[in-house]
């Protein structure tokens, strides 16, 4: 009789909160365009891509993203290619260390992050990261002195994006 009962409660529910899937093709395309609307209220306040975006650190570090695999970032594997200035100047005297997180699910990729030192031309190479789900991903992306094991930020900024798929 529980399980009945649980059955029951669980069945009125689903009716109730109207989350039921449908058979309509009709009904499937209003709520795929209800989630694009929703998705793009949350995907408000985010960068638009391009090459040679950047942002300035609150120590003073420029992260400038040079160019990236798919462009612009989108569902998939993404590669940034970046470059740190510090006084105006490209250096290379730091590793950077990137964590990509989708924080409306709570969730970031595997890896979790993603490190890079300078090449002989100090740009750095952060990816291939598999940005695997459309809506809005933002990319931490710390600076820490070459030397330091605790990796401790000297500077940290934020791209965000938001990826169509």
């Amino acid at each position: 009789m529980k399980c009945k009962r649980a059955i029951c409660s669980a069945t009125a529910l689903c009716i109730l909160m109207g989350s039921c899937s449908s058979t309509s093709a009709e009904t499937t395309r209003e709520d795929s365009t209800d989630a694009a609307a929703a998705g793009g209220a949350l995907c408000s306040d985010v960068d638009v891509y391009a090459d040679g975006l950047e942002k300035t650190g609150p120590n003073g570090l420029v992260f400038r993203i040079l160019r990236s695999d798919l462009n612009p970032p989108d569902r998939g594997v993404n590669t940034f290619y970046v470059e740190l200035l510090q006084d105006g100047a490209k250096t290379d005297d730091y590793r950077l260390v990137a964590e990509p997180i989708m924080p409306l699910h709570g969730h970031g990729t595997f890896p979790t992050t993603f490190e890079a030192s300078a090449d002989e031309t100090s740009q750095y190479e952060l990816g291939p990261m598999d940005l695997f789900m459309s809506g809005r991903w933002e990319i931490q992306i710390d600076a820490v002195e070459l030397d330091n094991e605790a990796a401790d930020a000297v500077d940290t900024i934020t791209f965000a994006f938001c990826l169509e798929g």
